[in-house]
């Protein structure tokens, strides 16, 4: 997608996710991009994450 484009799924249920790309940045000299998103849901659970301090993917990691 580029800047100004939409995206929109429409699932099983009819329910619509809408998502546009509003801009295209550099974060920590990468490409990225600046999103904007819509839709409609009901809550269905709750989560609780616990991060390991001893974990080095604790926050995430970059697939090249």
């Amino acid at each position: 997608l580029r800047t100004g484009d939409d995206f929109v799924h429409e699932s099983i249920i009819g329910s619509l996710f809408k998502g546009r790309v509003e801009k295209e940045v550099t974060v920590a000299d990468k490409p990225a991009i600046i999103p904007s998103i819509g839709g409609w849901a009901r809550m269905t659970g709750l989560n609780t994450i616990f991060i390991d301090d001893r974990d080095p993917f604790a926050h995430g990691f970059i697939v090249k």
